[in-house]
């Protein structure tokens, strides 16, 4: 069981290190830095009004956020599509 835990601490450091990873952690950082974009998706959430929505959608770090989570979810998808293939190579289930 330890060899295991050993196995996926390796893995969230490997992860970590990943260009996906460190472009989605540098975007959050970004985001969480522009309380006017952060108003905006506050009050959006509340509201559900469509002009908000318009606004949020036209910001440029709102939408470089969205390409790089695009990007985090390939290597989401990638990951599994590996996991899968190992689980059923080995004749385990996930």
């Amino acid at each position: 069981m330890n060899e295991l835990m050993e196995l996926v601490d390796n893995l969230k450091k490997e992860l970590d290190m990943t260009k996906e990873v460190q472009d989605i952690k540098d975007y959050n950082k970004k985001i969480s830095k522009d309380k006017d974009l952060l108003s905006k998706i506050k009050k959006y959430n509340d509201t559900k009004d469509e002009s908000l929505k318009k606004e949020i959608l036209s910001n440029k770090l709102f939408n470089e956020y969205k390409e790089k989570e695009i990007d985090f979810n390939i290597l989401i998808l990638k990951i599994n599509k590996e996991l899968k293939r190992i689980s059923t190579k080995k004749g385990c289930s996930l």
